[in-house]
């Protein structure tokens, strides 16, 4: 019976977490890499986790063990009818309004039902188990967690780079009828349990137990909110601000599930007051590393955030299965759960953009972490005016001494050990009293805010559900840039003479600098661009040229043309439109044999845009251009190797592809970042100077190179693994 219980588990759990990816690849290619397709995708799998969840609690609560049985398998035989999972009869996504009531009727036709049941699975099943069996039920939810995990590893690296959509989604189909058939095994089992119990009654639910207090309902839905957040903050704060790593989300969500196999197993495997003690280590040089740039590895500074995401959760989820009731009360408890993770997806996912400029709510989902995860070092203590005015007497001396010692940079060998030793150590002696503690955690966060606040060269914050950026000065004051997170999009000059001087990945020595001083002049040329930055790339447009950038966050287009900031938009002599929206989405809608140039700059964050490099992306781009027109792509990239991969694509249409890696930097330049660059056109005459300019190469497809397509891509397969 474990068995069995545990292996449905597990397999519903695996399919849930392999569908999720499965399903946004297919919707990519109708409604484009926005973000506001995945928020809302998101939104629909939260929906219905809770939904499942709450189906399972009133299913549980009003009806009988064999009605409970029936219901449940009619609506899993029902859900057949939608396999395979496919998107072929969605239609086309509506142009002139918003996408989003498609997208959310779309998801419910052709994955709700299957979604549904499989959300269901985990509450109910426990429940039968617990009440035939009278065993504890809870190690079954450790195992579908870990089914969650293991999918979680094998979608990117075994599935997605050996099997097609299409082919994923008959796979998937397979399973989930696997799934059903386990499902069924186990619906018999409690069946034969039931008729063979020695209570007449055994039919009917036993009369539950006491129902836990708002109290206790509350503190849970507050401890899976945290974690649920803090899941989403980190991934934000590590992708944005430490390193662009492309699947870097997987390694938080994995922690994140790993957290309820540990806490929820049969056994013990750590002590839950030794994470508690654990936590108070370390928040203390994690709050550094998230108010002071101390300016140490990517490696070393992933690894702490992460060890304090993990420990936290460990610490929040042990308060979980602390406080865990009894069987008869288990739906509620999951729908708590599932209530809690759906508030902490919305707040950060809806909320944070909206209030905050920059990203916030990590350092908040920490702060929140220790208050609430450190319930058992405080239980049963009384707050005291000394919990509040001890984290602010330390919020202020850390600040004097950040002040006085300039954050540790004057005066390294007394000044680092005062700034951050002390306070670091008066803060671990508030331990056993969370609410201090807590307090005392953000009191430092303050400090260390206020600091750098007083001290950075920010000029403007801004942030959108596209992402947060800031635009600051160099320590010369020569230069205005526009920063996303660690990487650098654009610069300008301050000064009035060379403010139409293009700069870092464009200046004029550099491959796109080659481009156009190399393709003949036209009398009317016509550019596009994919992603506006601040419109350095307008440096070079001339007089009776017509340019279209296209962009996604309407507040890059914002700070692209507010003169305080950047004129190179203003300055251009060329007529300039800007389209907001998807890049493929909207270049689709422009005419045809429109442009001589088309610039591809949009692969330089951590999100690759798998739909802007596919088989189908190309052979729009090439009926956009004229005929002797050329496809710029700006590949630059420190995780990624995007050169064979497109080298493959330009051959399978008969393309030449020209490339080079812009490494040396001339000193005459303007604030010069380096760049690598390919292009493709049609005929090698069609590049002008450039076909014989000893800096370009020519790129041939390696063996056997897999072209990737709307229905295929290998994520895996690009990342420069030896750096």
């Amino acid at each position: 019976m474990i068995f069995l219980f545990s292996a449905t588990l597990f397999t519903s759990s695996a399919l849930l977490f392999i569908v999720e990816p499965m399903i946004a690849k297919m919707i990519l290619p109708l409604l484009g890499g926005t973000p506001a397709v995945w928020n809302t995708c998101m939104v629909f799998y939260q929906l219905a986790l809770l939904g499942g969840y709450l189906y399972a609690h009133v299913l549980s609560q009003r009806f009988t063990r064999s009605q409970q049985i029936a219901i449940h398998i009619s609506i899993l035989a029902s859900s057949i009818l939608t396999l395979p999972i496919l998107l072929t009869s969605a239609g086309a996504p509506p142009v002139s309004t918003s996408p989003i009531p498609w997208l959310l009727g779309t998801l419910a036709r052709t994955a709700g039902i299957p979604l549904f049941v499989i959300s269901s699975t985990s509450p109910l099943l426990q429940r039968w188990f617990a009440s035939d069996s009278r065993r504890n039920p809870y190690p079954l939810y450790a195992a579908g967690n870990a089914g969650s995990l293991l999918a979680l590893a094998l979608y990117p690296a075994l599935v997605e780079p050996a099997l097609t959509l299409k082919r994923q989604s008959v796979a998937w189909a397979i399973a989930y009828a696997i799934f059903m058939g386990l499902t069924i095994a186990c619906a018999a089992y409690t069946r034969r349990a039931r008729a063979t119990a020695a209570d007449p009654e055994g039919d009917r639910e036993a009369t539950p137990a006491p129902s836990p207090s708002p109290a206790m309902r509350t503190k849970w839905i507050a401890l899976a909110a945290v974690p649920s957040s803090l899941m989403l903050g980190v991934t934000t704060f590590l992708t944005t601000d430490i390193a662009a790593v492309p699947l870097l989300w997987i390694l938080p969500l994995g922690l994140y599930l790993a957290t309820f196999v540990l806490v929820f197993a049969e056994r013990q495997v750590v002590s839950h007051q030794r994470m508690a003690r654990l936590l108070s280590l370390l928040v203390i040089p994690t709050i550094t590393l998230v108010t002071l740039d101390r300016g140490l590895p990517p490696a070393a500074q992933i690894a702490f955030h992460l060890a304090t995401f993990f420990v936290a959760s460990m610490v929040c989820h042990g308060e979980l299965a602390r406080h865990k009731p009894p069987t008869e009360h288990l739906t509620l408890f999951y729908l708590c759960l599932a209530v809690g993770g759906v508030l902490g997806g919305i707040f950060n996912a809806i909320v944070a953009p909206l209030v905050f400029n920059s990203i916030v709510e990590y350092p908040l989902m920490i702060i929140l972490a220790c208050a609430l995860g450190r319930m058992s070092i405080g239980d049963g203590q009384r707050t005291r005016w000394s919990d509040l005015a001890a984290p602010l007497a330390l919020g202020a001396g850390t600040l004097a001494m950040m002040l006085l010692f300039e954050g540790g940079k004057s005066n390294p060998m007394l000044g680092l050990p005062l700034v951050f030793f002390v306070p670091g150590v008066v803060l671990f002696t508030f331990r056993q009293r969370p609410v201090r503690f807590a307090l005392g955690v953000a009191a430092m966060i303050v400090a260390g805010t206020t600091y750098m606040s007083a001290h950075e060269r920010v000029i403007q914050r801004g942030r959108s559900f596209f992402g947060a950026h800031r635009i600051t000065r160099d320590p010369a004051n020569r230069y205005r840039l526009f920063v996303n997170g660690g990487i650098v999009h654009g610069a300008q000059s301050t000064a009035p003479a060379e403010r139409r001087e293009p700069t870092t990945y464009y200046h004029r020595s550099g491959p796109i600098g080659q481009v156009f001083a190399g393709l003949a002049p036209a009398e009317r040329r016509s550019v596009g661009v994919v992603g506006l930055g601040v419109g350095t790339l307008a440096a070079y447009s001339r007089p009776n040229e017509h340019w279209t950038f296209y962009e996604i966050d309407p507040t890059v287009v914002e700070v692209a043309r507010d003169r305080r900031y950047f004129t190179f938009l203003d300055d251009s002599p060329a007529s300039i439109d800007i389209v907001l929206g998807d890049a493929r989405l909207s270049v689709a809608r422009a005419e045809d044999r429109r442009f001589d140039l088309l610039v591809l700059d949009a692969f330089s964050s951590d999100e690759i845009p798998v739909h802007l490099l596919t088989r189908e992306a190309l052979a729009l781009y090439l009926s956009k251009l004229l005929p002797t027109g050329v496809v710029a792509f700006h590949i630059s990239n420190r995780y990624v190797d995007l050169k064979p991969l497109l080298a493959g694509l330009a051959s399978s249409f008969g393309l030449v592809c020209l490339a080079q890696d812009d490494l040396r930097l001339a000193p005459t330049d303007k604030a010069p970042l380096a760049s690598r660059w390919l292009l493709m056109a049609h005929r090698r005459a069609d590049f002008g100077p450039l076909s014989a300019d000893s800096r370009w190469e020519t790129v041939d497809p390696r063996p056997q190179q897999v072209v990737w397509s709307d229905e295929f891509s290998n994520l895996l397969s690009v990342f420069r693994w030896r750096g």
